[in-house]
């Protein structure tokens, strides 16, 4: 929904989400989503099916959609939001190397970066090379002030 712009549908899922995210244990029942906040019927609709068919025939449909699949490809990358995917998708560009190899478009340095970087930047670290890199950060920022905390967040990406 948000990368077709679709802001009502996009909020109310994002807000469903939440809440059966921030659940102490998964839903066992469909009746269990009447107590719920947040939940309208669209979304219930979709949960009602993963209760009575294992999936969402809906999110199937969505996730399989060539314009969901490119936009998310590009939008994955550093620097490029929802606006700038769109008008890729909208200049018949599907892979990276379209995009790169397009001589109208101009990447940004932040762009540029996410680019050249891709591959580190999505790899996930582990809680070790974590830890270790933030061992360096302290060190930085402790010349700086030696009063500041560090604190290692966003599933150790980044």
């Amino acid at each position: 929904m948000e990368f077709i712009g679709n802001r009502g549908p996009c909020l109310a899922f994002r807000r469903a989400a939440s809440v059966l995210k921030s659940l102490c244990a998964p839903l066992q029942h469909l009746e269990e989503t009447h107590r719920l906040p947040c939940l309208g019927e669209h979304s219930k609709d979709i949960l009602e099916e993963i209760f009575e068919c294992g999936s969402s025939s809906r999110a199937e449909d969505i996730l399989n959609d060539e314009r969901y699949r490119t936009m998310k490809l590009f939008s994955s990358v550093f620097g490029v939001g929802p606006k700038t995917a769109e008008s890729w998708y909208h200049r018949g560009l599907r892979t990276f190397e379209q995009v790169l190899s397009e001589p109208s478009i101009r990447l940004n340095r932040m762009q540029t970066a996410g680019f050249l970087f891709y591959e580190d930047i999505s790899k996930p670290v582990s809680r070790t090379e974590a830890s270790a890199l933030k061992i360096i950060v302290e060190e930085a920022v402790f010349c700086v002030n030696p009063h500041a905390t560090v604190h290692i967040t966003g599933g150790f990406r980044r």
